[in-house]
């Protein structure tokens, strides 16, 4: 018996979303493209185990393995040698991991990653900017994405120099973004800004602790001269835009802060607040690495500005311009 329950297990798409650390958007694009297959149990969908151990079968399977001799020249290049630390290695030869800030404009980044270059094997956290950066400074990841800074007030050279000092950076732009406040439609609480999230019938939705938007968030309550602890719901932690929406338009929450899009993807009422720009990080020497530059290329490829004009709360005038930083 307990081995055909093991058979039979299922996961809803959250729960596979959180195996595989990847969000919930893209678990259900992965469903969609065929990717995963999943069944439909009444209204809902859900992934049978044997699914999931096929797809992370192909998966592995379509990994590019380097010959021996070719590993050997690149490591030889890259200052390795014989006696490599494993985790030196594995940046070589692991996938393209990028950790930090959650966006949809970057879901679609590597969603058109997958489609132009189908063989680079994508690892993708989202823990926020604070984490995304301290994995890049660890050479824990090749990419950190980032939005810390401000258009106005603290620089991002200022904010790199203190939380990865003494690197050699190129900072890429993905967007402008438009942030604020999303509520069910027709914003049946009359919310229309920071100062009422305060109000006692009013239950929030927050991001988890490094997200950049939680510091921003942070930032603006300060402003307000707003107690986080008199927020009802501000210890309910989300890790995705996508998330926040998703629990705003079912009920399990009267507001929350999130960037344009996700409002507008599954039509919420949208009061914004602010615009911020959304970077990816990386370490200059890490710019040639084959996977960096294959990611690099699509950014700026027409197939993928064509689908990001498409999304709300985006500016793109600055899209692929870079910055190369000392800190």
């Amino acid at each position: 018996m307990a081995a055909v329950a093991s058979e039979l297990e299922f996961f809803t798409p959250q729960e596979l979303a959180r195996t595989l650390k990847i969000s919930t958007y893209t678990a259900y694009e992965l469903i969609k493209r065929g990717e995963i297959q999943a069944v439909r149990v009444g209204r809902q969908l859900r992934v049978p185990r044997s699914a999931l151990v096929r797809y992370l079968r192909e998966v592995q399977a379509r990994q590019p393995q380097l010959p021996r001799a070719e590993a050997a020249s690149r490591l030889a290049s890259r200052g390795l040698v014989p006696g490599t630390p494993p985790e030196a290695e594995q940046r070589l030869h692991g996938p393209l991991t990028l950790v930090g800030s959650h966006d949809p404009a970057l879901e679609l980044l590597i969603s058109e990653l997958r489609k132009q270059q189908p063989g680079i094997p994508v690892s993708t956290t989202f823990t926020g900017s604070l984490t995304g950066l301290m994995a890049l400074f660890q050479r824990q990841a090749l990419i950190a994405a980032a939005h810390l800074w401000e258009e106005k007030g603290p620089s991002r050279r200022d904010y790199l120099r203190h939380l990865l000092p003494h690197q050699h950076l190129t900072v890429v732009r993905l967007c402008l973004r438009r942030v604020g406040l999303a509520t069910a439609p027709g914003n049946p609480k009359g919310i229309r800004e920071v100062a009422d999230l305060a109000r006692p019938e009013v239950r929030f939705v927050n991001r988890q602790r490094g997200s950049g938007t939680r510091v921003r968030l942070e930032r603006l309550l300060a402003a307000a001269g707003i107690e986080p602890q008199s927020i009802c719901g501000y210890e309910d932690e989300l890790e995705t835009h996508h998330a926040v929406a998703a629990a705003n338009s079912s009920g399990q929450a009267d507001v929350g802060l999130v960037c344009e899009m996700a409002a507008a993807a599954i039509g919420l009422h949208f009061i914004p607040l602010y615009r911020e720009p959304y970077d990816l990080v990386l370490l200059r020497e890490n710019e040639s690495h084959p996977y960096v530059a294959a990611l690099l290329t699509v950014l700026q490829s027409a197939q993928f500005r064509a689908r990001v004009s498409g999304l709300s709360g985006y500016e793109l005038d600055q899209l692929g311009k870079r910055w190369e930083l000392r800190t």
